[in-house]
């Protein structure tokens, strides 16, 4: 028996048929070219979409979205936020509020909001370090001067115009020679310094949102 397929243009009931051409122009282009969007999750199951689609609608259809907060997630390996449009297939780790490295993120994106808060407080502030920990982070200013205990109310409410009005910040995984470039042209010195000590190939997030940049090691998480 040969292994070659055979193929003929007679119907196999023995009717004829006239052949009909596929639709020219771009809608039958379309149509032809027109292929599934293969989602793979970290759990294994793959998740079919008839076209472009974004990370929380993958959710829904795990059947996540109902019960956890979508946070985002990985997809191939980048964060991506939860309107992210996925257009070509791949592996997405989605990331909920009950995920392991949720707290972190959440804590995270606080600390972006109190330097932007600070910064608008004290224009010129340079931030410093920002450290997680168990209780929360810790996150280094310098203002020129000790903050006020009568200074944390209003601090507290520019955490909370930003969280209400600000746009998404722009967030980019750099080099470290990109990082010192960026870090010395806002004269964030003390970040600047920060990433001197990184490796020569070891890279980091930035996120940048009007005057305040923030150097970390791990995505931003947009809290609106």
């Amino acid at each position: 028996m040969s292994g070659k397929r055979h193929h003929s243009s007679e119907p196999m009931d023995g009717h004829s048929r006239s052949f009909q051409q596929p639709a020219s122009g771009p809608a039958g282009d379309e149509r032809r070219m027109a292929m599934p969007l293969l989602i793979t999750l970290a759990d294994g199951r793959k998740l079919e979409f008839e076209s472009a689609t974004t990370v929380k609608e993958v959710a829904i259809a795990a059947g996540m979205s109902s019960i956890q907060r979508i946070l985002g997630g990985y997809l191939n390996g980048q964060w991506v936020h939860p309107d992210h449009r996925i257009e070509a297939d791949g592996d997405l780790d989605l990331i909920t509020e009950a995920s392991p490295e949720a707290l972190g993120l959440l804590r995270h994106g606080v600390a972006f909001l109190l330097a932007e808060a600070v910064k608008r407080q004290h224009p010129g502030s340079l931030s410093g370090a920002l450290r997680l920990a168990d209780d929360g982070f810790h996150m280094d200013f310098d203002t020129g001067h000790p903050l006020l205990a009568i200074e944390l109310e209003r601090i507290e409410a520019g955490m909370r115009y930003a969280l209400a009005r600000a746009p998404p910040a722009a967030s980019r995984l750099v080099s470290r020679t990109e990082a010192m470039a960026m870090l010395s042209a806002r004269g964030e010195r003390y970040q600047c310094m920060l990433a001197e000590r990184l490796k020569a190939d070891q890279k980091v997030w930035l996120h940048v949102r009007g005057e305040v940049i923030l150097m970390s090691g791990q995505p931003l998480l947009e809290l609106a």
